[in-house]
């Protein structure tokens, strides 16, 4: 069995097909067919150096920020009981994302305090 550099076609042996191969680190099945072994050359001398492909790296995804009200914003955007709830609970000079305005509340609310 002679290694060939020159890449074989269907009219190569198996042999001769299986030596290219060998000699090109290419993997293959032992009991394979002709043209199965056949369908494992790649179409260009170039393709036979496999360098690792690298992941194209994440693009981070950019992280919504909630917005910040002062106090007297807050009290702007809403009415009714929570209205009078965020006017006692809320601090002045501070700023809140609406949610942490509602965990204020809960924390005065829950504190015993009525003023």
């Amino acid at each position: 069995m002679a290694e060939t550099t020159v890449r074989p076609t269907a009219d190569n042996t198996v042999a001769e097909i299986k030596a290219y191969l060998d000699a090109n680190s290419i993997v293959y099945n032992t009991s394979a067919t002709k043209a199965e072994l056949v369908t494992l050359i790649p179409d260009q001398e170039e393709n036979l150096t496999t360098e690792p492909v690298q992941e194209p790296t994440p693009v981070p995804v950019p992280v919504r920020q909630e917005p910040y009200y002062t106090k007297f914003e807050l009290l702007d955007l809403i009415s009714g009981r929570q209205h009078d709830y965020f006017l006692i609970a809320l601090k002045k000079g501070r700023t809140y994302t609406y949610k942490e305005a509602l965990q204020a509340v809960d924390a005065w609310m829950y504190s015993g305090k009525i003023f």
